[in-house]
């Protein structure tokens, strides 16, 4: 069969989306992903397909850097407000080979981070394309991904969650209740001034107090207005709120695709924090997605106190990366292939720092 690797352009983002929804890619795996982190952080990155006779068979975005003395390299988009990098194909392992192939011919080195490595795609890219090749996973030591396996019916769901917490987590709804009406509503409609209006509540609380609320920096609001507008096009987007008398206490920014929903942003309004809103509504937003029977993995992004009381599941992220050809083979061994000798023999280690020190010194 034929395959064909280029650049992809924006006049393709409608065929981009019915592959990504016919392949069950993941949420960061869609046009809207793209166009944020390009709005945002990553200004010079690139969309790429493989097409086999004509067909999509893999969507990737890489930043790609100018050919120099360490050859052409390229990467992916990663930022703090990027939970997990992933890639629309079609799970067929010959994608994955011919993939790989390209890759090796277009570039020297590729490097993808906070990749969720038990996604069999990084195993099978096959890298050699005629060119000694040096292939490594790295598993981080410290982010994982944290996630909740819905199990249905509901009853079953309820019963199988921890007893305490589900407990407790309907003493503080009870209570909410009690203070006036309590609604929940999942929005997969953008709405602008909605959106607004949750961004300015992340500002009232600790995280105004500690310098990280996302209107605090201007890039991850673009980021995160231009994710949201785009996500709603990919009919990806959803925003799980909870009200009180009409007035907005906690909501949940969510993309959800691939049978998948990843919880970007929680946050609620302190004057309700006494009676756990932001519990109520990963409860209720569980609850809703359990179901609608859309939704098969509820992901929280990394591991904390507070998220460990709801998961059952920790996937684990890190790094797949590739050199090819001798200008990768010499970014290996300058970089990652060179680190275990350095651990290994303490000569080694003793030469490089005398090196390092003589170079300093003219």
């Amino acid at each position: 069969m034929d395959y064909v690797f280029r650049a992809l352009s924006d006049d393709e983002f409608p065929a981009w989306r019915t592959f990504a929804a016919r392949s069950g890619a993941l949420p960061t795996a869609w046009p809207s992903f793209y166009l944020a982190c390009r709005a945002s952080f990553s200004p010079e990155l690139r969309a790429f397909v493989l097409l086999r006779e004509g067909a999509f068979c893999a969507v990737l975005t890489l930043e790609v850097s100018a050919r120099g003395v360490i050859g052409r390299t390229a990467r992916a988009p990663h930022n703090e407000h990027h939970p997990y990098y992933s890639l629309a194909w079609d799970h067929e392992p010959e994608t994955a080979r011919q993939l790989g192939r390209a890759l090796a011919e277009e570039f020297d080195a590729v490097s993808f981070e906070r990749v969720l490595l038990g996604d069999e795609l990084w195993e099978l890219l096959d890298l050699q394309s005629g060119r000694s090749a040096e292939h490594i996973l790295l598993p981080s030591t410290h982010t994982a991904d944290v996630s909740m396996q819905l199990v249905r019916p509901l009853e079953r769901f309820r019963k199988e969650r921890s007893h305490r917490v589900h407990v407790t987590t309907r003493q503080k709804q009870r209570k909410l209740e009690k203070a006036g009406k309590l609604t929940f509503m999942a929005s997969t409609d953008f709405d602008e001034p909605l959106f607004e209006e949750c961004l300015k509540i992340e500002t009232l609380g600790w995280k105004a107090r500690e310098g990280v609320p996302i209107l605090s920096d201007p890039k991850a609001a673009m980021f995160y207005r231009t994710l949201a507008r785009e996500a709603a096009v990919d009919g990806t987007y959803c925003l799980y709120q909870i009200r009180l008398d009409d007035r907005l206490i906690a909501y949940g920014i969510t993309l959800r695709a691939g049978r998948r929903a990843d919880v970007l942003k929680i946050s609620f309004h302190p004057d309700s924090a006494p009676l756990s809103p932001g519990s109520v509504l990963s409860l209720l937003s569980m609850e809703w997605e359990v179901e609608g029977n859309v939704i098969d993995e509820y992901h929280v992004g990394g591991p904390s106190e507070y998220k460990q009381q709801w998961i059952d599941q920790t996937d684990v992220v890190g790094s797949a990366r590739y050199y090819f050809g001798l200008r990768g083979r010499a970014q290996y061994w300058s970089g990652p292939g060179l680190r275990p000798l350095i651990q290994k023999y303490p000569r080694v280690r003793e030469r490089l720092s005398w090196a390092k020190e003589k170079l300093s010194r003219t």
